[in-house]
């Protein structure tokens, strides 16, 4: 299988040149993710045609499960469709699980030089100023939901401690409260312009960034009175520019970048990683915790 792996500011992505060559895109998805035994990224990302957009993206998570979208991955598919599809169209049409995005594709002398995607309108759960209260470990986390297209749940914290955010996010995704999982953001709000966020991913676990996370922390902190409807958001990755005009869909601007182009033997990766495919989630889980990275 050739592929062209894709990042944005850090969040990486998989893109078979044929997703044809896939047949089983969840055994694939934990197969090729895997940092240590496959190519490694958070994702497996397939551009499928689609009669009503410029492509269909279908996403797979590290530990194999279905993504409804990606605010990193359009930006990414952006690029792939610019790259190695000739799509020209500005915005770009994204269909997504959760409906079609449109991606404006920023151009700088006549190349892609970043793209600007829309994430969706954010659905909270209940009135303005409800949150619920999260009980982990040794403390109870109140946080808002937030979905967009995707679950997330925020939380608003004074400082972003690595030990108790890698403690926390596998318990938030996976409490009972949250039946299908949820992405887990800790925000911290420097101005009421400039957040700081780290990301625990559903599926994936700790990110260099995510693109709906940043979206809807921007989304949490306006509803909660805390900043603008701009902001920069400052994730271990890199910056990304997030906008909310009043009742209009929320906007991520942000770079994304061809680390590589490959070629794997797919049958034979996934054969020899067929043995530890039930141990992903915990090898995700661990592998995050032990690392050393930001």
């Amino acid at each position: 299988m050739r592929f062209i792996k894709i990042e944005g500011i850090g969040n990486d992505f998989i893109f078979p040149e044929d997703p044809e060559d896939i047949d089983s895109p969840s055994q694939a998805a934990r197969a090729l993710s895997d940092r240590h035994r496959g190519v490694g990224a958070d994702g497996l990302i397939r551009v499928l045609p689609c009669e009503d957009a410029d492509a269909r993206m279908e996403i797979h998570n590290a530990d194999g499960s279905r993504a409804e979208m990606c605010g990193n991955g359009l930006r990414c598919a952006a690029l792939f469709l610019w790259e190695f599809r000739g799509v020209r169209r500005n915005p770009a049409r994204i269909r997504t699980d959760a409906g079609v995005r449109l991606v404006e594709i920023l151009i700088k002398a006549g190349r892609f030089a970043g793209a600007r995607a829309e994430i969706g309108v954010p659905r909270f759960h209940g009135p303005s100023d409800a949150e619920i209260d999260v009980p982990v470990k040794d403390a109870v986390l109140r946080g808002r939901r937030v979905s967009l297209g995707n679950p997330h749940f925020v939380v608003f914290v004074d400082a972003i401690d690595r030990p108790r955010f890698l403690e926390w996010g596998p318990a938030i995704e996976t409490n009972p409260l949250f039946p299908d999982r949820t992405n887990v953001e800790f925000v911290r709000v420097e101005s009421r312009r400039e957040l700081t966020v780290r990301v625990w991913e559903r599926g994936a676990g700790e990110t260099l960034a995510c693109g709906s996370g940043a979206a809807a922390s921007l989304a949490a902190a306006v509803r909660a009175g805390r900043t603008d409807r701009s902001a920069s958001v400052h994730l271990p990755g890199g910056t990304l520019s997030v906008d909310w005009p009043e009742g209009e869909a929320i906007r991520v601007a942000g770079p994304a970048r061809i680390a590589f182009r490959g070629e794997v033997d797919l049958d034979r990766l996934m054969a020899e990683t067929g043995s530890t495919r039930a141990l992903t989630r915990g090898t995700l889980s661990s592998r995050v915790q032990t690392g050393d990275g930001p």
